[in-house]
């Protein structure tokens, strides 16, 4: 039984320690998306610039009415 607990353990902090992982890495491209519709509304740049994140907008998923 103590080493069905250890491996349940060890298989859980294995997969903690990968996401954490992947939580570290927030660069990259990601989409905003509005709070009211759910659509999807622009697309966002995220940099890592002398150890501070920057974000720009690259693109504004605009409507053709809007």
């Amino acid at each position: 039984m103590a080493s069905i607990k250890f491996f349940l353990l060890l298989l859980l902090s294995a997969g903690f320690s990968a996401m954490a992982s992947a939580a570290e890495d927030v660069t990259g491209l990601w989409q905003t998306i509005d709070d009211e519709t759910g659509q999807p509304k622009s697309i966002v740049e995220i940099t890592e610039v002398d150890g501070s994140l920057q974000g720009k907008v690259v693109k504004l998923l605009l409507k053709p009415n809007d």
